[in-house]
């Protein structure tokens, strides 16, 4: 026999099959003290003992309602008996604003607590999902942003859920009243300077009332947007090996645009956990990729730098120039420099070196007489005829004996480290610092 709840709320049942099958202890729940963190918090706590909860609270600070916030959503998570946990967060706005600052922080803060795994509730709902499609549609968005909020994403070691993203806020409001709950209300949601809280107030009203199936009619394009992304992602995975952070340009190019782009959209996002500009985009395969064969261009994109060199691509992070580094090295431990280690192994017929040399890293205009060429070149020139790309040419330590350019690792020695049979030499290995940039 169905239960009162089952007839005043229909939409219910799926949602608390739902939370009752999480096996994960504890569960966390994103609690804002808003209308639809405290609805989740509420259905949970029927269905699943309330110790098993943690009530997770971002105090932003950025309202001068926010300490009261934290006070209310405190007396709430006790109140109905589960553990409380909060995070002040410091909001840094940049170029996207303060939403979105506000929320890097949020999943900051997120991520921390799902380090050892397990699984974080979000109260997301319909009016939500509608307003991510519009202003992702109002952005250019492809299936990647009009699929909208997914059901589950993955977030430090755990995942996160948003069992509510069928439900209106109209139906959470009437159940809210009918169990006399109690949320506080963000002012800052009526500010329609903000471009969702727009939608909210203006725009979303107008349309629901001129189209009945407004809801039914966009979570029904998020689920074709989501598997049209599916099929793009495979496909992009099918024609390169995104795991690298340097693509080969002679399989890249050999696609047709579509397909080029496609690839370049996702190994952009696979690396930075970021989209790639539109803007971006047509600058990157006009200016980067049909430049001529030997062309050396690059583009930054916010904090990423695209370059190409020798027929490679490389995405590398925008970082500030290291300072002229050098150290005085004896060979008989490893020398870390700013970008990798270089470690002697005494070997017989090794390169023959001074007890001391000087490291340092390239400035500019060095040259060496390598072993065996009796002439001297360019450090330009050897990097040239190695096809070292441009990104690993600054990394190079060198070493020098006074003004005397000895060794380039990998490239060449000078002929007065020429080996001696029966002598004990050394044989150098660079072992270069491995940049991490997934996400």
């Amino acid at each position: 026999m169905a239960s009162l709840d089952d007839v005043l709320f229909p939409w219910l049942r799926p949602i608390r099959a739902q939370l009752v099958s999480l096996n994960t202890s504890p569960i966390i729940v994103a609690y804002s003290g808003g209308l639809d963190s405290t609805c989740l918090l509420h259905m949970l706590c029927q269905v699943v003992s309330p110790d098993r909860v943690i009530v997770l609270h971002v105090h932003h600070g950025l309202s001068s309602n926010a300490d009261a916030w934290l006070h209310h959503c405190r007396e709430v998570a006790q109140q109905w008996g589960c553990r409380f946990n909060t995070r002040s967060v410091l909001v840094k706005p940049r170029g996207a604003g303060v939403e979105a600052a506000a929320r890097e922080a949020r999943y900051q803060v997120f991520g921390e607590a799902l380090s050892t795994g397990g699984v974080l509730l979000q109260g997301h709902h319909a009016d939500d999902q509608l307003e991510t499609v519009f202003l992702h549609l109002m952005r250019g968005s492809g299936p990647a942003g009009l699929k909208g909020i997914p059901q589950q994403r993955t977030c430090g070691h755990g995942e996160i859920w948003r069992p509510l993203l069928a439900v209106t806020r109209e139906q959470l409001q009437a159940y809210a009243a009918h169990f006399g709950l109690s949320y506080v209300h963000d002012e800052s949601n009526d500010c329609v300077d903000f471009d969702r809280n727009y939608l909210r107030k203006a725009v979303m009203p107008m349309l629901s009332k001129r189209f009945a199936q407004l809801y039914s009619a966009v979570l029904a394009t998020t689920d074709a947007m989501a598997d049209a992304e599916s099929l793009q992602r495979a496909l992009a995975w099918q024609d390169a090996d995104l795991t690298r952070s340097v693509l080969p340009l002679d399989a890249l190019l050999s696609l047709d645009p579509v397909r080029q782009r496609n690839v370049l959209r996702y190994w952009f996002c696979h690396h930075t956990g970021q989209v790639l500009p539109r803007q971006s985009m047509v600058a990157l395969v006009h200016s980067v990729l049909n430049a001529k064969a030997d062309a050396c261009p690059e583009l930054v994109v916010g904090e990423w730098r695209l370059q190409r060199s020798r027929q490679q691509l490389a995405l590398l992070p925008v970082t500030e120039e290291v300072p002229l580094w050098q150290a005085i090295w004896d060979f008989r431990e490893p020398l870390k420099t700013p970008y990798g280690t270089l470690v002697a192994v005494p070997v017989e017929g090794g390169w023959q070196f001074p007890s001391t040399v000087m490291v340092s890293h390239r400035r500019g205009g060095e040259k060496i007489r390598p072993f065996g060429r009796g002439v001297s070149k360019t450090l330009k020139a050897l990097f040239k005829e190695r096809d070292v790309p441009l990104w690993q040419r600054a990394a190079l330590p060198l070493l020098w004996h006074t003004d005397t350019l000895l060794y380039i690792p990998d490239i060449a020695a000078d002929e007065s480290c020429a080996p001696i049979d029966g002598c004990m030499g050394w044989h150098i290995q660079w072992q270069p610092q491995i940049l991490s940039i997934e996400t």
